[in-house]
């Protein structure tokens, strides 16, 4: 492959597989493993721990989220031509843009535009981020992946991916090696799934073979990547090997990976036989639908007509939902056609909302007048939605006039809030605006669509939209938009936002904490728990430590395990260990019982001892059927019902 498109590759690849894994990594620490202990309580070991590795490799280069619109001091041309793309008003030529300007960078203009990158939006700073780390990543693979591993938390998020591509593409053992150093929790749960989606591109077998060793994490959703690009080399080999997995998730998931990988597309006739021989009765329609949905975007009238020609039920009801969506994006009208041959029912609704959306993509108009002609009801109320959403993304403007003439009830309200949302993606000022007039009397404002456009603008441009949300005159509406602010300010600037919330009415003010609580702890969750903690008793303080205990127990167990054993006895500790131990059960399920017996409330002691028995009997029956006969913390009466008797 050429160099100079592989880079472009790596990190698209790298977005696309973090979106179906979502992970976000870990902070790096000191090479000596901690344990994490139990606390000293009834029925509890003393000693018992978890080894937790620490990742080898210090990380460099973070540095916190700035939302200066600044360009001083610009060492390269070539940067400032990147932010100006970055400026492009509309969003597929400024993604084009961008790409062409990163693909000719040399090392030295790379390392000026990283540090630029900051000037942008947060939207835009994270998406050129990510590609400037996997041009860096095609050249110093494990350079750029220390750089990315250093990065603030909320700015990892596709720069890690793309250095871990560009690494598994010379080294997929460097890859699977990084993520076996990873701390337990969510960062090695995700790690694990993407090294094994990594390894994939240039050797899914022994991808498949590396997620069989892989115990007690969640793997079904990578097998589909997996089995996506290994079908996408060899169907034949892929399909055979997708049937011969054990019945279950992950073998439902490498089915749905062979389907996607356009096999289909270039053979329908092979991969519907295929299909028809999956014995898993749900997998095998999703499988026949797929086929369908993926023939008829190369020939729809013969796909129609075979799939018109299957017998009635619900196999070819969801086959005909699925050509369905294929003609819509090219023939609407024949695509509502096709929607008078499906029964009334789920299906027919789900077709009909697809319908709506993509023909309202390409005409909205004539999409609104068929929508209208429909039956009034729940499901044309939900078409007219979609319509107006997809208008929107086209010309807001006039979707929110055609809006407008629709009769006042709930129908134009939802219709008007999907306008006004999908409006705030591209201009979350005209958009505030909007609804600033509304607030004034012309149309009652919703406060969820509100706090929709207030989220919006401040991962734009935060201090403006505080400043519109400070002037607004209706207490609930301010209280909604300063809450969502502070929450997304929280990202880069947490002090500053705890500051805000005296500026909160009361009745917003503990679901704001809420929220700082969840973001700072997203990025330091140290300093998070320090801040909780020494909130004045009540709602606030023990949501906020709640928060903080399931952020950080998913990057630090072993942090988070200590933090616990210092707060007092009381709502938020219990609170606090219940959304710990939810994290701990998916690597030791013992302790994460013993942490749940400390619990003082009794119901939610045994809730949650109850949740981690019932997890723990499907991972490993025998060592939790023990437990359960033996725990002191276990009554007679959850005995009976976790081990029933036949």
């Amino acid at each position: 492959m050429n160099p100079q498109y592989k880079w472009p590759l790596v990190s698209v690849g790298a977005l696309l597989t973090g979106w179906l894994v979502g992970f976000v990594m870990g902070d790096g620490g000191a090479p000596a493993a901690p344990e994490m202990k139990a606390p000293a309580a009834s029925g509890v070991r003393e000693g018992k721990t978890i080894p937790l590795t620490a990742p080898d490799a210090a990380p460099t280069g973070g540095r916190a989220r700035s939302f200066s619109n600044t360009t001083d001091e610009l060492p390269h041309p070539t940067t400032a031509s990147l932010l100006s793309a970055a400026r492009q008003p509309n969003y597929l030529r400024r993604i084009h843009d961008i790409y062409e300007i990163v693909g000719k960078m040399s090392p030295a203009e790379i390392a000026a535009a990283i540090s630029q990158a900051q000037a942008m939006s947060r939207q835009d700073g994270d998406m050129v981020l990510s590609l400037l780390v996997g041009k860096w990543a095609e050249l110093e693979p494990q350079a750029a992946l220390n750089y990315a591993a250093g990065l603030p938390r909320e700015q990892r998020y596709g720069s890690l991916q793309a250095a871990l591509n560009a690494l598994a593409g010379t080294d997929p053992q460097a890859v699977i090696a990084w993520a076996r150093a990873q701390p337990p929790g969510d960062d090695r749960v995700n790690g694990m799934n993407f090294a094994a989606a990594a390894l994939a591109q240039s050797d899914p077998t022994a991808a498949l073979a590396f997620l069989g060793t892989v115990q007690g994490q969640s793997t079904e959703g990578v097998a589909s990547s997996i089995f996506q690009q290994w079908a996408q080399k060899d169907p034949a080999g892929a399909a055979a090997q997708a049937l011969a997995l054990p019945p279950g998730p992950i073998q439902r998931n490498a089915i749905r990976g062979v389907m996607y990988s356009g096999w289909a597309q270039r053979d329908p006739q092979a991969a519907l036989a295929w299909a028809a021989q999956i014995t898993d009765a749900s997998a095998r329609r999703d499988a026949t639908a797929t086929a369908y949905g993926a023939w008829a975007g190369t020939d729809a009238q013969a796909a129609s007509a075979a799939v018109l020609a299957l017998p009635t039920g619900a196999a070819r009801n969801q086959a005909l939902n699925a050509v369905l969506s294929s003609v819509a994006m090219r023939d609407p009208s024949a695509a509502a056609k096709l929607l008078e041959q499906i029964p009334t029912g789920q299906t027919r609704n789900n077709a009909l909302s697809n319908l709506s959306s993509q023909w309202a993509n390409s005409d909205p108009a004539a999409a609104a007048a068929y929508m209208l002609a429909l039956p009034p009801g729940r499901n044309r109320d939900y078409a007219l939605s979609n319509v107006a959403a997809s208008w929107a993304n086209r010309d807001p403007v006039a979707a929110l006039a055609w809006v407008e003439e629709l009769p006042s009830n709930e129908t134009q309200k939802n219709a008007r809030n999907n306008v006004v949302s999908r409006w705030a993606q591209a201009d979350p000022r005209a958009a505030a605006d909007f609804l600033t007039k509304s607030a004034a009397g012309t149309q009652p404002t919703d406060s969820g669509v509100l706090a929709i456009v207030a989220d919006q603008w401040a991962q734009q441009d935060p201090n403006a939209a505080l400043a519109w949300a400070q002037q607004l005159n209706d207490e609930k509406l301010r209280g909604t938009a300063l809450g969502n602010i502070v929450g997304i300010m929280a990202n880069s600037d947490p002090q500053h936002a705890t500051e805000l919330l005296a500026q909160i009415p009361a009745a917003n003010q503990a679901q704001a904490t809420e929220r700082i609580a969840s973001q700072w702890a997203y990025n330091d969750p140290q300093a998070a728990a320090v801040w909780a903690a020494q909130l004045p008793e009540g709602t606030a303080r023990t949501n906020a430590i709640r928060s903080v205990a399931s952020l950080w127990s998913g990057q630090d167990l072993v942090g988070t395990a200590e933090w616990l054993g210092k707060l007092p006895s009381g709502s938020a500790r219990d609170t606090a260990v219940s959304a710990f131990t939810q994290r701990a059960a998916e690597g030791d399920p013992e302790v994460a019982a013993e942490w749940a017996a400390t619990i003082a409330d009794a119901n939610t002691r045994n809730t949650d001892l109850e949740r981690i028995a019932r997890q723990w009997l499907r991972t490993d029956k025998a060592a939790a059927q023990k437990w359960i006969n033996q725990a002191p913390a276990i009554t007679a009466e959850m005995r009976q019902r976790l081990l029933p008797q036949k």
